[in-house]
């Protein structure tokens, strides 16, 4: 089932880095679009962006809870849900602040925030390799 959603799952994330892009194109250069941008489209760009990252540290939390209460240690299972759950879900971050990065550069804003942008969305890429590596080698640890 799950390779079935993978590819709206990718579609889904890929127009949310097209709309922060063009986000980011939008504030730092308000001309560059002929025709307004309703302000709904910002909060729903917002909704999907921090949506992912809600959902998957609510899955993990959820899921090392029921391993917890699985193997007798709810407690453990929390704790494992939330560093995991919260690693993914800072991680997922990494594509919207690369692409509010290429955004600004594209608009010609600042230099600086166009830097800050793609070095934190490389970090998060980072800390996403970290934590898959993490997991899917956890029975070596």
């Amino acid at each position: 089932m799950f390779t079935i959603l993978k590819p709206l799952w990718m579609l889904a994330q890929s127009v949310l880095v097209l709309a922060v892009c063009g986000w980011a194109v939008d504030y730092y250069d308000p001309s560059a679009f002929d025709y307004h941008i309703p302000e709904y489209f910002y909060h729903i760009v917002l909704i999907g962006v921090f949506g992912v990252s809600v959902f998957w540290l609510l899955c993990h939390l959820v899921g090392g809870s029921l391993f917890g209460m699985a193997a007798g240690g709810f407690m453990d299972g929390i704790k494992l849900g939330l560093i995991l759950g919260g690693g993914m879900a800072v991680s997922r971050l990494w594509p919207y602040g690369i692409a509010w990065g290429v955004g600004c550069i594209a608009a010609e804003g600042p230099l600086l925030h166009s830097i800050v942008a793609i070095t934190l969305g490389v970090i998060l890429l980072v800390v996403q390799t970290v934590v898959r590596y993490f997991w899917s080698h956890q029975e070596h640890i």
